[in-house]
């Protein structure tokens, strides 16, 4: 039993009686994704994520892969000739989840969110951007509620059931292992391993992967449907998993499925998986099968629509404005046409639309669209800084329908115009490096502020390399603050402070230390749309780089 290989040509068989097949995820981008729009200016997006530990993150632009980033805050420079001008473009990150701390009660780390926690558009920090995220089958309503919400995530053959006991995959590509595969993304890989292990004695299998430790990817591993090991190959250094007797069926069949991220476009591929015996016991031991359910066709059809939709709305939205939306509903060349084609608009409480056009279509050809258009008016009063407006069309198609939204969110926009603290002020985005959010009025350990034993009731606590834009049209002079590494890091920390008034650098501190005076700052920004006030990690890595910004105020009197 000892160094079975799982992996055997098509149509061949091992001692395990083991097929390996292969199929590249049908989406390639899987988890968060969505659209801004470009313009003159656009360079690029600014991206941060906490994922615990290894964690990292994959961008692709308009299906482009991008790069692949390190948990933390990332200027990610869009590709030449990848962005669209003046339309929409998407943006799909790939996030890691490596889980949360394990320390209730001590610092709260335990709290600190997963995920992309702040972006930004560089070159153009005012477009709005409009996310989604997909998550497990069924979301709040659990398609899988035997293995729960914890074992899987939002990759497309989690959802299309891959991991899962007779997902029928004969139509899926046989491979042998080691493999060679330098498409970025996320491919699959499926076996079935069947095992007869003697009676009388408890039998611990293990799943070992090996690979070269310069080929950058991970892999998720399910047996039987379970998610059970998350495996890093340029890190390492585990490439032994077990797995547990009851999950695995040591006098049966059982369904392997691995899903390899490749991180980048130069290394990727699957190298050998075997099965290996972990040490055997005599004992009568002999745990019950844990069940769950297989693959079935209509559970995990996968929906897909024939047609394309697309709202076009403004960045920002005044109250009690009026301005024009339009949605378009296309079908591609090629595609059958579709029929009773009607297109409406749900909009937040308060808001009104008129059409000034069309929106319904007796028939839409291939290669033809429906463009509807509205004239918009939000509510009087005050709005909320984000508004979601959505568009919805219902159609036939290939004698069957189902409903086809697409979302945008439109800002509201206020800028200060009197003197004011920088923690009441809206902000426009912030990205705090470690512990979870911007903290407000407190350290980033939600401590006092306290800068060379001096403490401050007002300010703003972050741990480098942190940002905080302010959105101030134009209305402010001077941006001041008292800056310095929190006392709470004790004999720790380095820290630089920088204040950018739209893209320029206003200035920019010398790294302050755990024993450096706090210094003053005082900056002309007469004019300035946005201000940021980015904290830098000294070159060291951000370790203790409790960064204060205390008595931080704008002055726009």
């Amino acid at each position: 039993m000892v160094g079975v290989p799982a992996a055997a040509a098509a149509g061949g068989r091992h001692v395990l009686g083991v097929v390996v097949v292969l199929e590249q995820d049908r989406d390639a981008v899987d988890h968060a994704a969505r659209t801004a729009a470009g313009s003159a200016g656009t360079t690029g997006i600014n991206l941060s994520s906490q994922t615990g530990g290894q964690g990292i993150f994959t961008v692709w632009l308009n299906g482009r892969f991008v790069g692949t980033y390190a948990d933390g805050s990332r200027s990610v420079t869009f590709p030449a000739g990848a962005l669209k001008p003046d339309a929409d473009n998407q943006i799909s990150v790939l996030v890691s989840n490596m889980g949360h701390s394990q320390n209730p009660g001590t610092d709260d780390n335990n709290k600190a969110a997963r995920g992309l926690t702040g972006t930004s558009i560089e070159g153009t920090p005012l477009t709005t951007i409009t996310w989604r995220i997909q998550g497990a089958r069924g979301g709040e309503a659990l398609t899988d509620v035997a293995r729960g919400p914890m074992n899987t995530g939002g990759l497309y053959g989690e959802r299309a059931g891959w991991t899962l006991p007779d997902f029928p995959d004969s139509a899926w590509a046989a491979t042998s292992l080691a493999t060679r595969d330098l498409t970025p993304g996320v491919s699959w890989y499926r076996t079935k391993a069947t095992l007869d292990l003697p009676a009388g004695q408890d039998t611990s299998i293990g799943l070992k992967i090996a690979d070269d430790p310069a080929k950058k990817y991970r892999a998720l591993i399910y047996v039987n449907g379970w998610l059970l090991d998350n495996y890093i190959n340029n890190v390492g250094p585990q490439h032994v998993f077990p797995l547990p007797n009851g999950i695995l069926n040591p006098n049966g069949d059982n369904s392997i499925a691995i899903a390899l991220w490749n991180t980048d476009a130069t290394t990727g591929g699957l190298g050998t998986v075997t099965l290996e015996n972990l040490g055997s016991t005599t004992s009568p031991l002999k745990p019950a099968q844990v069940t769950g359910p297989g693959y079935d066709a209509a559970t995990y059809a996968m929906a897909s629509h024939n047609a394309a939709l697309a709202l076009t709305a403004p960045d920002t939205a005044a109250p009690a404005t009026t301005f024009p939306l339009s949605a378009a509903f296309s079908v591609p060349s090629g595609r059958q046409e579709a029929s009773g084609v009607s297109l409406g608009l749900t909009l937040p409480t308060g808001w009104t639309a008129q059409p000034t056009g069309p929106t319904t279509a007796a028939n839409v050809a291939a290669g033809s669209s429906l463009t509807a258009t509205w004239n918009v008016t939000a509510p009087s009063g005050t709005l909320p800084p984000l508004s979601t407006l959505i568009t919805t069309a219902t159609y036939q198609q290939a004698g069957s329908g189902q409903p086809f939204t697409d979302t945008r969110t439109v800002r509201h926009l206020t800028g200060p115009t009197a003197d004011t603290d920088v923690s009441k002020l809206p902000f426009l985005g912030s990205t705090n490096g470690w512990a979870g959010p911007v903290k407000l009025d407190k350290s980033n350990d939600n401590k006092t502020l306290t800068l060379a034993g001096t403490p401050y009731s007002s300010g703003v606590g972050t741990n480098a390399k942190s940002s905080v834009s302010l959105y101030l049209d134009a209305h402010c002079t001077r941006f001041t603050a008292t800056v310095g590494v929190d006392d709470e890091v004790g004999n720790n920390g380095s820290v630089t402070f920088a204040v950018l008034a739209d893209g320029r650098n206003v200035t920019t501190t010398p790294v302050l230390r755990c024993d450096s005076a706090s210094t003053t700052i005082d900056v002309d920004i007469t004019g300035a749309t946005l201000v940021e006030l980015v904290a830098g990690d000294g070159g060291d890595g951000n370790s203790s780089d409790h960064a204060d910004w205390a008595n931080a105020k704008v002055r726009c009197s």
